[in-house]
């Protein structure tokens, strides 16, 4: 009963008007960032291995800016995603260069699409791309709560989109018309074992990367492209596929070295974008590694 209630409570909250939202967003920022200090620690190291010839000073500046993003525009954001209306996430958000997915699924090639954490990821799942009636599904980790699994995945659906369970993707996308379909993926995550996935470096630094993704577009000869959310401005986004531009070496999973290149360049552009709350290099370089 107390889940129902707590449920209910959350959905009047969302329908608070967007800029109600936008303004309660400091309240957090001052609770997250001012007083409790919210992962603090963790955000400053990232940043701080991550932009090494960078001064102390302007370490915390991007410090800075991360925290304000996520507690002022971003937790707001994903706040009101829970009941936002087709008409005003059509307002906030506009797709670009999603013709070449079209043509892809019409020629019965399908597409994958590597996309990360790098402003406000939700809206790939909560916004269908318009494919020419073609269907587009995104990734994710259900919930451990079932109560709660169940409405937020209902929540996400309600505007066309379409979730599949992340450690389930290749059976589900084989049981779907995946050479007329695309799959997005947030790929910038770690393995779950650092001998699970592949070494790259990535922000200056020996980071351990998943190879799922173009282990199964090699399988299901599929074709690949980038994916990722511009911010234009305050609560307007405009989501942008770009084809994978293959790095000039010959190295293993060349795809996955090309996406983790084109964010590197992304983060490089807007570091207070990316979510450096995450334990990305939790995995270290193994010593015996030539």
């Amino acid at each position: 009963m107390k889940y129902h209630v707590l449920w209910f409570l959350l959905q009047q909250f969302s329908r608070l008007p967007m800029g109600i939202h936008y303004v309660l967003g400091y309240v957090y920022f001052f609770l997250g960032y001012r007083l409790f200090s919210y992962r603090k620690k963790l955000v400053l190291k990232n940043i701080t291995r991550s932009f090494p010839l960078k001064t102390p000073e302007e370490i915390h500046q991007i410090q800075y800016l991360f925290y304000k993003y996520l507690f002022t525009e971003l937790i707001p954001e994903m706040l009101k995603s829970f009941t936002i209306s087709k008409a005003e996430a059509d307002r906030i958000i506009s797709v670009k260069n999603a013709e070449a997915l079209v043509d892809s699924a019409r020629q019965g090639k399908g597409t994958f699409i590597y996309s990360a954490h790098y402003t406000n990821w939700e809206w790939f799942g909560l916004v269908p791309v318009s494919l020419g009636g073609y269907p587009c599904y995104s990734a994710y980790r259900p919930l451990s709560s079932a109560f709660f699994e169940k409405r937020l995945k209902a929540s996400r659906e309600r505007l066309g989109a379409h979730l599949f369970d992340v450690s389930k993707a290749f059976s589900f996308i084989r049981s779907t018309k995946y050479k007329h379909s695309c799959y997005l993926f947030l790929s910038d995550q770690r393995p779950t074992k650092s001998d699970s996935g592949i070494w790259i470096d990535f922000l200056g630094q020996k980071t351990a990367v998943i190879k799922g993704v173009e282990t199964m577009i090699r399988i299901l000869d599929v074709d690949a492209y980038i994916g990722f959310i511009k911010r234009v401005k305050k609560g307007r986004y405009e989501v942008v596929f770009e084809p994978l531009e293959m790095p000039p070496d010959s190295k293993d999973f060349p795809q996955t070295r090309a996406f983790y290149r084109r964010l590197e360049e992304l983060i490089y552009e807007n570091p207070q974008y990316w979510l450096w709350t995450h334990d990305r290099w939790k995995h270290s370089y193994p010593s015996n590694t030539a």
